[in-house]
């Protein structure tokens, strides 16, 4: 140990009696602890340059074109999209196009006539147009009907189920105010978007959903009412299959509407995607996605309470119509046991008194 600490020493006294090589060595020294922090440093910079995006289209601009709308308009046709098939036709006409399922977003291009627009078209059925005008709306439906399965865009304007807000551009976050979308106009404008589009597509397949529980309770309450004036018949089981046939209609109403459609969970693809998420629920706010999922579940609720307490009235009936039955049965058999019981009783008197005449 001595030894080695000796050479240790010598060592350093011999680089020291000579300054040229030492100063070299402390600069070579310098210049590897300098190269090592700058490539620290560079590996932090490009890390944090690496910003996660959903897609990153740059906008379609050209002046002989539309102006941007400042809105977005959602429609839901209810039907589920070939998105691969959708895909090839848009990008045969120039169109920038990103598939990722379950979405497929479209920057508008020279042939639909619109600049600074998209679409993101959903596979379920929800078309979401950004920025574009009516009269492009239409073109894009027309020439998009055959894999829409759509016969003409002017009927599906006018028709079906959509929602619509006013969209501003900011140079900061997007973020959403008094019913307005605020989108940021950097990197993330793209992946805003979709997630701005995955709240409308839950707002209109809601609006949709609202429309078809509400007729169907409708039905069920005029049924109800129509069974109300059937429940003296004879046919108890038909009206017990009735009531079972609404209660499934109930059942599958409230499957739907809670598990089916998903319409207050987070999207799949905005779960890496913190500040995105906070986009999306905070456009379910607007609309009171939670506040009318409620409602619709407490009127299925009620109207399945209804049912239940209808139909155990109508066993409770069922119950009693039986034990009717079996009590006239029992006193069937009693009177049959009774007439046996006389008819052998008469038939030993008479057999007694034929033997008190023999003898």
């Amino acid at each position: 140990m001595i030894r080695f600490k000796n050479r240790i020493t010598g060592g350093s006294m011999f680089f020291r009696s000579i300054p040229f090589l030492s100063n070299n060595i402390m600069h070579f020294h310098h210049l590897n602890k300098e190269k090592s922090i700058n490539n620290i440093y560079t590996k932090k910079k490009i890390t944090k340059k690496r910003e996660k995006l959903l897609c990153n289209v740059k906008p379609f601009i050209n002046d002989k074109c539309d102006v941007s709308e400042n809105n977005v308009i959602a429609y839901y046709l209810g039907k589920n999209f070939n998105l691969q098939n959708l895909k090839n036709l848009y990008e045969n006409v120039g169109a920038q196009v990103i598939y990722k399922e379950p979405y497929l977003y479209v920057e508008s291009c020279e042939y639909f006539n619109q600049q600074n627009s998209s679409i993101v078209i959903f596979k379920n059925g929800c078309i979401v147009f950004w920025n574009m005008n009516k009269k492009n709306i239409i073109f894009f439906l027309n020439f998009s009907k055959i894999h829409l399965n759509i016969s003409d865009g002017n009927t599906l304007v006018d028709t079906y189920d959509f929602e619509e807000l006013e969209v501003q551009n900011v140079n900061n976050k997007s973020y959403v105010n008094n019913s307005i979308i605020y989108l940021t106009q950097n990197n993330y404008r793209c992946t805003d978007k979709i997630s701005f589009s995955f709240g409308l597509l839950s707002a209109v397949r809601l609006n949709n959903l609202e429309k078809k529980i509400e007729n169907k309770l409708l039905l069920e309450n005029n049924n109800i009412e129509n069974l109300k004036q059937k429940i003296r018949s004879s046919n108890l089981d038909l009206l017990s299959k009735q009531l079972f046939y609404s209660k499934t209609t109930l059942h599958n109403l409230r499957y739907e509407l809670n598990i089916e459609q998903d319409i207050l969970d987070v999207p799949e693809p905005l779960w890496e995607y913190e500040y995105q998420k906070k986009l999306f629920l905070n456009l379910l706010n607007i609309f009171d996605i939670k506040q009318r999922v409620d409602l619709l579940n407490h009127r299925l609720t009620w109207t399945f309470d209804y049912l239940n307490s209808f139909l155990d009235y109508v066993n409770q009936k069922h119950s009693s119509r039986l034990e009717r039955i079996i009590i006239i049965i029992i006193g069937l058999e009693l009177i049959l046991g009774i007439m046996q019981m006389a008819q052998t009783v008469g038939l030993q008197v008479k057999a007694k008194s034929y033997n008190n005449i023999s003898k």
